[in-house]
């Protein structure tokens, strides 16, 4: 029964200070569980400075092993905006 679960906050208090900003990577306990990451935007979308907006992350499914050596790569967001990632275990291996 697949049962990793977590939130993820990132936000921005003023001008992001390049063009590229840094992934995040998530310790996920199980490198071949798949996970579907979620953009929730409760107040309202996010505003960023790029062509993609954040629902295009919406929804993709990764492994464990890609969450903890690759991570995700966030958006370049607007002064005082912030993005919550939710991550659902959508599949987990048997041993």
């Amino acid at each position: 029964m697949p049962s990793f679960e977590a939130q993820v906050g990132i936000g921005w208090l003023s001008t992001a200070g390049g063009s590229n900003p840094a992934k995040f990577l998530i310790s996920e306990p199980d490198a071949d569980a798949l996970n579907r990451v979620r953009v929730a935007q409760p107040t309202g979308e996010a505003g960023t400075i790029q062509a993609q907006s954040a629902p295009g992350l919406d929804g993709i499914i990764v492994s464990g092993a890609t969450l903890a050596q690759v991570g995700l790569h966030p958006l370049i967001l607007l002064p005082e905006t912030a993005l919550l990632f939710e991550l659902h275990c959508v599949f987990e291996l048997d041993d």
